[in-house]
């Protein structure tokens, strides 16, 4: 496809996928996310081999992995992502069937994790926003993106009060990818956002904190150090922080000028505490992604914290009260993450996914 064939395709999907999240909308039936689902991952999982930056250095590293179980170079991605690839290889040794089933794993972890908030956010909205800006990372960012969606998924069982189910999950993404070591940062908000019984209790939380804390700053340099020979920023969304903030600062305090006045209740319980996880930590992210400017790719380790702008941003369309508001609010972010997506995504060409075919297309 040529680049306005590829933009107008890209268009179509995203909206496609809201407009089937919206049969979800209700709340009461899946049926419309697992049909985004299978769009998403029939778009991410049947691309053509050159369609993302990556896509064919890896084909080259996983083939190698399948023929000899060894990786072929020191940052080709780690041995248990080798061995997963191998295993689905196994099954069937074709490498558009491995991209099928690593893009059907990241989209529907995401989407099971955003049905957990489809009473505090527009489902249909959340999913706009991730086809828009979260999905096109998978088609260049493959083991990483599995590894954040793995991380974000696993933060449902903090909101649970399950941590050791939320370190299960977090310690299989963190094998696929050592950046997902980042997470640690949600535990450590996990610790205190309750208060301390004693100060034993208060004590091992600080213990636990700091060597947490050790963990994300080894994720954070191991990342640094694996992109350190890039000189020249490839990644456009760097540029992108302060729009972002601006965007986030209006979107908020308009939605709260127009949100409903008592919290948003489901069986009996009010529910703000997700949503202010991810407007927390989606904050977080935008001001990591500024590492971007200084080294190339760097602020990757962000996207553990940006994948919750569907969350936030569904949450401030779904919380206006008045029918105008939230019209208005949602034209508005709608202008914007699809200026986002053409300008980080497709005008620039750091993800290699601005000529897009299908891998019967050559």
């Amino acid at each position: 496809m040529t680049f306005i064939e590829t933009s107008l395709f890209y268009l179509l999907v995203v909206f496609l996928s809201a407009a089937l999240a919206r049969i979800s909308e209700n709340g009461k039936s899946k049926a419309g996310l697992v049909a985004a689902v299978v769009l998403l991952t029939a778009v991410g999982g049947l691309r053509a081999y050159a369609v993302g930056q990556d896509t064919l250095g890896y084909k080259e590293g996983i083939e190698y992995f399948y023929a000899y179980g060894t990786t072929m170079w020191n940052h080709t991605f780690s041995v248990p992502y080798g061995v997963f690839t191998s295993a689905v290889l196994h099954i069937w040794n074709n490498y558009s069937f491995l991209l099928v089933i690593e893009s059907l794993i990241t989209n529907a972890f995401f989407a099971i994790r955003l049905w957990d908030f489809r009473h505090t956010a527009s489902l249909s909205f959340a999913m706009f926003v991730y086809a828009a800006t979260v999905f096109p990372l998978s088609m260049c960012l493959t083991c990483q993106m599995i590894a954040v969606s793995l991380v974000f998924y696993a933060t449902r069982f903090l909101e649970q009060k399950k941590p050791l189910l939320f370190c299960v999950w977090w310690a299989v993404g963190a094998l696929l990818h050592t950046s997902a070591l980042i997470g640690a940062l949600f535990l450590i908000y996990y610790l205190f956002s309750s208060k301390s019984k004693s100060r034993s209790q208060f004590a091992a939380k600080m213990f636990a904190s700091v060597a947490l804390l050790f963990l994300a700053a080894y994720a954070g340099s191991r990342l640094v150090d694996r992109y350190a020979r890039y000189s020249v920023n490839e990644s456009s969304i760097g540029l992108m922080v302060l729009a972002q903030a601006a965007v986030l600062a209006i979107a908020y305090f308009a939605s709260r000028e127009t949100a409903n006045a008592a919290p948003v209740e489901h069986n009996g319980a009010a529910q703000p505490k997700g949503n202010r996880m991810s407007l927390v930590f989606y904050a977080l992210g935008v001001l990591a992604s500024a590492s971007s400017y200084v080294i190339a790719n760097a602020g990757r380790i962000a996207y553990y914290f940006t994948v919750f702008a569907p969350v936030v941003f569904g949450g401030f369309v779904k919380g206006a009260r008045k029918v105008k508001a939230r019209f208005c609010l949602g034209c508005f972010l709608i202008a914007w993450f699809l200026f986002y997506t053409f300008y980080a995504y497709l005008l620039h060409t750091g993800l290699g996914i601005e000529s897009y075919s299908f891998v019967w297309m050559g």
